[in-house]
């Protein structure tokens, strides 16, 4: 892993919390991190966070080796 965006919908008590995630993780990437509506009851679920548009951005801004 090169880097950790963290993306929680506003609903995640765990990792939406300022220093939520990065109090506990090193190399988290707060410039790209936010929130982003997931899913109303299961945001928790892989398909919704891959069906994100934010999500679908960060990946394709990425440039490979």
């Amino acid at each position: 892993m090169r880097q950790w965006v963290n993306l929680a919908d506003p609903g995640d008590l765990v990792a939406v919390p300022p220093r939520g995630v990065e109090a506990k993780f090193d190399g988290v990437d707060l410039g790209r991190s936010g929130t982003v509506p997931i899913h109303v009851f299961d945001f928790h679920l892989v398909a919704n966070y891959l069906a994100t548009s934010r999500l679908a951005d960060l990946l394709t801004s990425e440039r490979l080796p």
